[in-house]
């Protein structure tokens, strides 16, 4: 497929096929005057170097505020929403669950702020990524939203989730209680998180 490009802008490190001869330096050679070529300067934050490599490790270390600082906007999944159990229903927080590529980036283990868009419209949330421990499933890891102040059926509709901030490592807990009594409190952090963060 032919796209006739006119411009082709490459970060300063760019390379495509071979590394070795294929690189910013000969990219000139390739273009033989077909398209214009924009070389982007070295990107740094926090001496951090801005670039893919950096941005999957933030992510997939749950430093999910690194990752939105090096990307300019919060890290975002999209997924399909499928039926679980119905645990977190039954004690007071019914999660959606997320279904995704096995292809996609995802943060560590843990409990996050979140928001997420269903029906067009952006919600408050916390996601769960995990095994659930406490009720000793064995069926692969799992992403689990709570999405607050939302009541609608959504089993099939897609959703997209913005990664804010990391909350807590997982746990396996004694009973349902204590998990509740956690959730809870992780909803009024997550809940404070975002009233701050609007100030």
């Amino acid at each position: 497929m032919k796209l006739k490009a006119d411009t082709v802008v490459v970060g300063f490190d760019y390379t495509y096929g071979p590394k070795d001869i294929a690189n910013v330096e000969n990219l000139p050679k390739f273009a033989q005057g077909r398209f214009q070529i924009m070389v982007e300067p070295k990107q740094s934050i926090d001496k951090i170097k801005v670039g893919s490599t950096y941005i999957r490790k933030a992510i997939q270390h749950g430093n999910v505020e690194l990752a939105a600082a090096l990307l300019g906007q919060p890290y975002e999944t999209s997924g399909i929403i499928v039926h679980g159990f119905r645990r977190g229903h039954k004690i007071g927080f019914p999660t959606a669950n997320l279904e995704i590529s096995g292809a996609k980036v995802l943060p560590a283990e843990g409990v996050y702020a979140t928001r997420a868009k269903i029906n067009g419209k952006w919600h408050d949330a916390m996601t769960s990524v995990g095994y659930n421990e406490t009720f000793k499933t064995n069926h692969g890891l799992t992403i689990e939203t709570n999405i607050f102040n939302f009541d609608e059926e959504a089993y099939g509709k897609p959703l997209t989730l913005s990664w804010y901030k990391f909350i807590r490592s997982n746990k396996k807990f004694s009973g349902i209680e204590e998990l509740s009594r956690q959730l809870d409190q992780d909803k009024r952090n997550i809940k404070q998180y975002f009233y701050d963060l609007e100030k």
